[in-house]
């Protein structure tokens, strides 16, 4: 983390190293801190530069992936809550949507659970079945047989 900091007082507009201050936050799982970061090197490279990319990439991956231990503990709501925050980086995981879906099912909200369903299903993926399966679950729940 030292080599970093004083990267950046030499690079203060290299977002590069905000980019290596992010990965290097997500791996010590210090959530405020890499979203910092992630945010600092999307500033700095403008959104669509390779490198805000990746740390976007970085940052929707590192919520999506806390969301498995969510789900299994039943804490639906809370999973739901680290989705949403994926989403400020990254709307087109399918992965994401298909955990939206199936928490909102879980918690009998099946009008959300339809919505992450097809949201889900409207990004090229290679395996859409889990999602076909959820929202079906949220038609019977809903009653639309």
């Amino acid at each position: 983390m030292k080599l970093f900091d004083d990267a950046n007082k030499y690079y203060k507009k290299n977002a590069k190293t905000f980019y290596g201050m992010e990965i290097a936050y997500a791996k010590l799982d210090n959530e405020e801190k890499m979203r910092e970061y992630a945010n600092e090197v999307v500033r700095i490279d403008k959104e669509g530069g390779k490198t805000a990319i990746k740390a976007k990439e970085v940052a929707a991956k590192y919520y999506v992936g806390k969301v498995p231990a969510e789900v299994t503990a039943k804490k639906y709501q809370e999973a739901i809550d680290l989705i949403n925050k994926s989403f400020t980086f990254d709307l087109n995981n399918a992965t994401a949507y298909y955990y939206m879906a199936l928490c909102y099912n879980e918690l009998n909200n099946y009008g959300g659970a339809i919505k992450g369903a097809q949201a889900g299903l409207a990004i090229d993926s290679d395996d859409k079945t889990s999602l076909y399966y959820e929202l079906a679950r949220a038609f019977e729940g809903n009653g639309d047989n």
